[in-house]
């Protein structure tokens, strides 16, 4: 594959590029163990990017996002190793939550007891029936 590509699939939305962006950034802490190759590797995916239609917008409000989730904001501006230090734990922490959450949804699954329900909104319909459903469930 040529340098500054990516994996083009038609028909995935902007939320799918922001996630494999996000995936690309995680995988970047998981492997460079020190913060100046994870640079390196971040301003290589900015490019990538970047080479690939995506606006300086779209992949700063990503990196920015990333930063925040795992509180490591200053690297923005500092390349600190303890500060990197840190994100790496948060994010290795943050790898096990979510692979304990999901050994757990698997384990509701197969016992039937799991109901996932997904709208669009978070209110109108939504909230009523959220309302609806927990008037309901407090009642048995």
């Amino acid at each position: 594959m040529q340098p500054y590509t990516l994996p083009y699939v038609i028909g995935h939305s902007k939320v799918s590029y922001s996630h494999w962006f996000r995936l690309a950034l995680i995988r970047a802490v998981r492997y460079c163990t020190s913060v100046t190759d994870f640079n390196q590797e971040r301003v290589y995916l900015e490019v990538t990017w970047l080479a690939n239609g995506y606006s300086l917008k779209f992949i700063e409000k990503r990196i920015n996002h990333f930063y925040s989730h795992f509180d490591a904001v200053s690297l923005r501006t500092c390349l600190d190793q303890q500060v990197y230090k840190k994100l790496r734990h948060r994010l290795f922490n943050f790898i096990h939550e979510q692979r304990t959450y999901l050994k757990n949804n698997e384990e509701l699954d197969k016992k039937n007891e799991r109901v996932q329900l997904t709208y669009l909104y978070e209110f109108g319909p939504k909230r009523q029936f959220n309302q609806r459903l927990q008037e309901i469930l407090s009642r048995n």
